[in-house]
């Protein structure tokens, strides 16, 4: 689709896809994740947040959540994108999670090490280390 966009001349939105590793329920996403993140982005004029979604395995079991970003530049700036993943590790998004740039297919890894949000659960995560992968 953006290949076509690109052929004829039309604007290509730039956004991001928060892949984030946590297992809740749509109104606690939108109260943990959702909510702050499009405060900080409307804030420092980045972008927002536009959507968001649960996906579920056959069991009926959340396996993550995502929420796209829609950036206000057509050029993706590396500091908006630490700056992105700087506040989903203070949300507490757990290790695999991920940011995908729609654009460019560039994908960014969030790593923290850190308990999850959740005093039931302990996990150990490896230190914040932001890898660009390319396919």
């Amino acid at each position: 689709m953006n290949f076509i966009k690109k052929l004829f001349g039309l604007k290509v939105e730039n956004y991001i896809v928060a892949t984030i590793n946590d297992k809740i329920m749509p109104v606690d996403r939108g109260v943990i994740y959702r909510e702050p993140l499009d405060e900080l982005l409307k804030s420092s004029g980045i972008g927002e947040v536009t959507g968001g979604g649960t996906m579920q395995l056959k069991s009926g079991e959340i396996e993550y959540c995502e929420l796209e970003i829609k950036l206000n530049s057509n050029k993706i700036n590396e500091n908006d994108i630490q700056l992105i993943i700087s506040k989903l590790e203070e949300l507490g998004a757990p290790k695999g999670s991920k940011l995908t740039m729609k654009k460019t297919d560039q994908k960014n890894r969030i790593r923290t090490e850190r308990r999850t949000r959740n005093l039931h659960r302990w996990c150990k995560f490896r230190p914040l280390q932001v890898a660009a992968l390319h396919r």
